[in-house]
């Protein structure tokens, strides 16, 4: 130091925070070197730096602490909404349901009109009468007036359908369903049958006589000269043998050569048939004769028995 030069005082800033020295310790600060200063003076920006800092974590403590409070009240919020949110799902859920079940009721009904429209849209079907099978899977029917060989659905067995059967051609002339033989026809007189049992003569009005075909459910062995049978004239196809009336199974087909001498044991029954059948037209007096006598007879006897009773 030089002497007789003034003295120059330092003045140091004294935080309230930090512990004041003792004036006693003020000549000893004087004697502080450079590098304690710039020590100190770090010491101060730190402090300053982290006092920021604590400021800083103040804030967000206080602003952690709010939310830490406004935290259940916005947990009942998302609670509130979250049940909103679960009904307005089950209505919508239901709804759906609804219009899940209205859109199916629709599609069913849609369709059925579809089928109804198909159906009302299809070209009429015609029928036709089954002639004969062949070995290349067709079949000969007459229809309309027609004789056509035709093709056969694979849906249907050939093995089921058989000649005099009606079937139903679509409109390309194919076999699509088969149904029962008709039930109505011509009836007309069996002649005979002829040799090959698969044909017959028949008469029918006029005693107009052809040869018609006999049909898959006729027994040719069965048939005898006489009898009535259905005919369908469009086949030309005899489909039924029909039962003979009463009178005429007591009529003979043929007139028998017999006489009454040919005849034994029978004399009593003769008797009766002669004077019930061939008295009254080779002696029509005596027959008259008789039968009025008999019915005086007839009479008185009744009479007495009513006397008697």
């Amino acid at each position: 130091m030089v002497l007789g030069s003034p003295r120059r005082e330092e003045v140091h800033a004294i935080d309230p925070r930090t512990p004041q020295s003792d004036p006693a310790d003020e000549g000893a600060g004087d004697r502080r070197t450079p590098g304690a200063t710039s020590d100190a003076a770090e010491l101060v920006a730190d402090n300053e730096a982290l006092r920021e800092q604590i400021g800083v974590l103040r804030d967000e403590v206080t602003v952690l602490f709010r939310r830490l409070q406004e935290g259940p009240r916005r947990v009942r919020t998302l609670e509130e909404r979250l049940l909103d949110t679960k009904g307005q799902l089950a209505k919508a859920v239901a709804q759906n349901e609804k219009l899940t079940f209205t859109l199916r009721e629709a599609r069913d009904h849609i369709a059925a009109l579809r089928d109804e429209v198909d159906k009302l849209t299809q070209p009429p079907a015609a029928y036709g009468t089954l002639l004969a099978r062949n070995d290349d899977g067709t079949v000969d029917v007459v229809a309309s007036g027609r004789k056509v060989r035709v093709q056969v659905s694979p849906s249907l067995d050939l093995d089921e359908v058989a000649a005099g059967q009606e079937v139903v051609l679509n409109e390309s002339l194919n076999v699509v369903a088969v149904r029962r033989a008709d039930i109505v026809g011509e009836v007309v007189t069996l002649r005979e049958v002829l040799a090959d049992q698969r044909r017959a003569v028949v008469a029918g009005r006029g005693d107009e006589e052809r040869v018609v075909e006999l049909g898959h459910d006729i027994d040719a062995t069965a048939l005898r000269s006489g009898e009535l049978v259905r005919l369908d004239q469009r086949a030309a196809m005899v489909l039924e043998r029909l039962p003979r009336p009463e009178v005429d199974e007591l009529l003979l087909e043929e007139v028998p050569d017999l006489h009454y001498a040919d005849i034994g044991g029978l004399d009593e029954q003769i008797e009766q048939i002669t004077d019930a059948v061939e008295l009254p037209f080779l002696h029509q007096e005596l027959s008259r004769s008789t039968c009025s006598r008999r019915r005086r007879e007839s009479c008185c006897t009744a009479r007495r028995d009513a006397a008697r009773r």
